[in-house]
């Protein structure tokens, strides 16, 4: 019986943006994040809450989609409560 845990190579250093895409992309919770953005939950509990995903899961994706750009991280003064995520081009 395998055992062993299979390794993904990350492909963030590439030079193609495809690759570079696929690679934050290729995990579920950010395609479920994207969507959710595009259909208007904005708001990290709402996020949470339609997912249920877990709190630090869902921090840790929200970070990393921030980080390539795929959304923006509202800043406190531009909402009421703060914590609102957004997809590029959606808002």
């Amino acid at each position: 019986m395998f055992t062993g845990g299979v390794t993904r190579t990350s492909l963030r250093d590439v030079s193609c943006s495809i690759a570079r895409t696929v690679d934050i992309l290729s995990d579920a919770w950010a395609w479920l994040i994207v969507r959710d953005a595009f259909l208007g939950v904005r708001h990290f509990d709402e996020l949470r809450a339609d997912l249920g995903i877990s709190s630090k899961v869902l921090a840790q994706r929200l970070v990393d989609l921030t980080d390539a750009a795929i959304g923006t991280d509202a800043k406190k003064g531009d909402v009421d409560n703060g914590n609102v995520f957004s997809s590029e081009g959606v808002t």
